[in-house]
């Protein structure tokens, strides 16, 4: 929503102020997250929209944290209204079905047989669930090998564990 959307770019604005005036940098915080910054602004924009648009549908994350946090990082405000904007849809999505249902229901209009409606609310939370999981898959296949990135060598992915 443009709520959440505007939202989450002020708080990172806020971020950046904040961490600008108290001398605080990402690099003395964590040099590895440094490091990682640095490796995904070398990446073409689309690449900071994906990682932006996955923790935005991680449910691991905290969405308030993030904002703050992406605050830190060379994330571009436009990327981040955009990310938020797509990564919160389906959750949304899902809260605003809910709401109308729930609305029919207590008015008495709602004519769905009641396995239709358990069958319908158990395929909404699955898909908000299925897209948490695909989202942290994909986060956690993205681990980028920082040591290579910080001694100025060239950027390698580290192989997957068990692989």
């Amino acid at each position: 929503s443009l709520s959440l959307t505007l939202a989450a770019v002020m708080c990172c604005a806020f971020g950046r102020a904040i961490a600008g005036r108290a001398g605080y940098s990402l690099d003395r915080l964590s040099p590895k997250a440094a490091a990682v910054d640095i490796e995904i602004a070398t990446q073409r924009p689309r690449t900071s929209l994906l990682l932006c648009t996955l923790i935005r549908l991680s449910p691991v994350v905290p969405f308030t944290f993030s904002n703050y946090l992406f605050g830190l990082t060379s994330v571009s405000y436009r990327t981040l209204g955009l990310a938020t904007l797509l990564g919160t849809l389906p959750t949304q999505a899902a809260y605003v079905t809910a709401g109308a249902l729930g609305q029919q229901a207590l008015s008495g209009e709602l004519s769905l047989p009641p396995a239709l409606l358990l069958a319908g609310t158990l395929a909404t939370v699955g898909a908000v669930v299925l897209v948490g999981k695909v989202a942290q898959s994909t986060l956690s296949k993205m681990e980028l090998d920082i040591s290579a990135t910080q001694s100025g060598g060239r950027r390698q992915r580290r192989p997957r564990r068990g692989a």
